[in-house]
């Protein structure tokens, strides 16, 4: 069941901006931090509730990366059917959502997998607009892949699908890369078998949870501050975490550790 989980995420998740149309006929919605549009002519019963909860639970996983969240809206544009949704201008027809960062702005459609497709979501909005902030540095305002989609995982993961699909490291460690072609590994290249992207994202969950969870989190907030202004990975993990992890050998190395003990 975990695979099929990811397998569906891999394919049904983007981050690509998307112009999202604004027909007359969407029914709008508000809360405290929403302002939901929907194609339906009744948004699903509890979605507003359901938003705060996520947003207060992705909040206190980000709240350094996205201190704007406090007060800000975000706009969600819920379509009523995939067909819907993927016939706006601008969508990839294998998404399930996409976001636009500059707009603070969340396109999906209703399906059984909204709560961890917005649980995604949120956690690319919320880490992202990080990255798209910088003023200077080769990071040029995007976060290294890797990084993003593994937070996204993370918080779909804990707050989206509720531990009801518990992770399995050891079988996870099986199909994972080195680390040097995971960080090289590009999952948007069509060249790629769904199985093989899949289990990168299972990759990228991996090392994310690993640096977020097992350090202070303001040890991964110094990296991805590093990463943002331009540094090398490894001068960012050094300048970050100091010495648990003077290059990628060692990272690799206690990350593997780490997934064998559970």
């Amino acid at each position: 069941m975990i695979w099929g989980c990811l397998l569906g995420l891999t394919l049904g998740a983007g981050t690509l901006a998307a112009s999202a149309a604004e027909p007359p006929e969407f029914q709008r919605v508000d809360s405290e931090h929403f302002t939901v549009y929907s194609e339906a002519f009744y948004p699903p019963e509890g979605l507003l509730n359901e938003l705060e909860g996520l947003h207060a639970k992705v909040s206190l996983d980000l709240v350094l990366f996205s201190p704007w969240a406090k007060d800000a809206k975000i706009e969600l544009y819920l379509y009523k059917s995939s067909d819907s949704y993927r016939a706006q201008p601008g969508v990839k027809p294998w998404t399930a959502a996409q976001v636009d960062l500059a707009r603070r702005r969340i396109s999906a459609f209703q399906s059984p997998d909204l709560r961890r497709i917005l649980a995604h979501e949120l956690g690319h909005l919320f880490f992202d607009d990080f990255f798209l902030a910088a003023s200077s540095g080769s990071a040029a305002g995007h976060a290294p892949r890797w990084l993003t989609e593994g937070v996204a995982v993370n918080m779909e993961w804990d707050y989206g699908l509720d531990q009801d699909r518990p992770f399995d490291p050891e079988r996870a460690a099986k199909r994972m890369r080195p680390l040097p072609e995971f960080l090289a590994f590009d999952y948007q290249d069509d060249a790629h078998e769904a199985r093989s992207v899949s289990d990168w994202y299972i990759q990228a969950y991996s090392l994310v949870r690993f640096l977020m969870r097992r350090f202070p989190g303001g040890l991964f907030f110094d990296l991805c501050d590093g990463l943002r202004r331009g540094l090398p990975l490894e001068e960012a993990l050094r300048r970050a975490y100091g010495t648990a992890f003077p290059d990628l050998t060692m990272l690799e190395r206690r990350w593997r550790e780490d997934l064998k003990g559970g």
